[in-house]
């Protein structure tokens, strides 16, 4: 190498940074390869959990101080994992910053640092630890975890309340159930619908296009050129939200194209024209059309629900008349907090199968108190 390689190198070292970990005493030891960091990490859960991890694909997705870290499963077992390794002394745990829901953590503070120069200012290495579950199962965890959480916190302070959660139907009323209730001495109290997070889906249908014959579309007016709605249609906020994409669906040629594949996909009787079709279906994004007032939009469908409460990531939502006559101090209904949002429709993977959907998308949304501050809980369940 040239004396001036040498130079630049030493250069890069100089303005660079380098990966250590701190020791018992506080003592840097080092420098590590970053490799090896992540190795390190994966490796105390591996070894601390083996009947949790031992088998499992935890891998490294992204980050480079907050690294993100996937196939870690359920929250609770996330929780479990990274208190008794704060326990042991190999992670540190911010309850403000490190709680993803339900006072459960999935971050938490590593003992490595990278050490950046000029200064040798020390910058700790921070995991989050993610499920790698799709949004739906991780949606119906939610659920059973907010009532047993409450449930746990009825029994501790001997409250008179029982919360359960709901079928997705009313077999009698054949309406969509919320999706937990919560009973005071036997007797229905309030009721919540719960969302692991703002991107969720508030509001969802299935659309298709109509009269698909075979692999072959005629290229004729009517209605291989037309969409119908699917599922929902007894809700009239829905039923609006799809005549808002409708007119935007129809006049999108590769919209079409794209649900005529995947209706003829959904109609193909035998596993050569399904395998046909199987190259012609995929996930996309269609349209999205801005709506006014989505909060209102959204509120609208959830009282359809019976819903009181919408809880967003712990944040809660005053819905129904009677939620917001209790005056809990923080809490802000949806039609207020939600600011910006329309309707989405899309084609979307659910592991071997695809449908056409169409949903309620908040895309600006102010955060409320959280149902789990002693004095909100305490108002909700005096």
């Amino acid at each position: 190498m040239s004396n001036m390689k040498l130079i630049l190198e030493g250069w890069r070292g100089y303005l660079g940074e380098a990966l250590y970990r701190k020791s018992d005493s506080g003592e840097l030891e080092g420098p590590i390869e970053r490799d090896e960091m992540i190795s390190q990490i994966i490796g105390y859960f591996k070894t601390n959990f083996p009947e949790l991890y031992g088998n499992a694909d935890l891998q490294l997705k992204d980050g480079k101080t907050t690294l993100q870290f996937t196939n870690f499963g359920d929250l609770k077992d996330r929780d479990m994992a990274i208190r008794k390794l704060r326990d042991d002394g190999i992670l540190s745990i911010d309850a403000a910053e490190d709680v993803k829901r339900l006072d459960q953590y999935h971050r938490a503070t590593t003992r490595f640092v990278d050490v950046r120069r000029p200064g040798a200012r020390q910058v700790p290495i921070i995991i989050q630890l993610n499920s790698g579950k799709g949004g739906a199962p991780a949606g119906i965890k939610y659920e059973k975890n907010f009532a047993a959480y409450v449930n746990k916190k009825f029994e501790e302070q001997g409250l008179p309340y029982e919360a359960k959660v709901l079928p997705t139907y009313d077999d009698e009323t054949k309406k969509l159930n919320p999706d937990v209730t919560v009973a005071r001495d036997g007797r229905e109290y309030i009721s919540f619908e719960l969302k692991t997070s703002a991107g969720a889906d508030f509001g969802q249908f299935q659309i298709g296009a109509i009269d698909h014959i075979g692999m072959d579309f005629p290229e004729t007016e009517g209605s291989n050129r037309d969409v119908e709605m699917i599922s929902q249609v007894g809700s009239k906020t829905l039923v609006k939200a799809f005549n808002e994409v409708y007119p935007k669906l129809i006049e999108d040629e590769e919209c079409m194209i794209r649900l005529q594949n995947l209706a003829g996909q959904q109609a193909a009787d035998t596993k050569k024209v399904k395998a046909a079709y199987k190259e012609l279906v995929d996930s996309a994004d269609l349209v999205t059309v801005p709506v006014d007032n989505i909060g209102q939009y959204a509120t609208a469908y959830y009282l359809e629900k019976d819903v009181d409460f919408l809880v967003i990531d712990d944040m809660l939502y005053a819905m129904s008349p009677a939620a917001q006559e209790m005056n809990i101090p923080g809490v802000k209904t949806l039609a207020q907090a939600a600011t910006s949002g329309g309707v989405r429709a899309r084609i979307k993977c659910h592991g071997k199968t695809y449908s056409a959907t169409g949903a309620l998308k908040i895309t600006k949304i102010e955060k409320s108190v959280k149902f789990n501050e002693p004095s909100v809980f305490n108002a909700l369940f005096p």
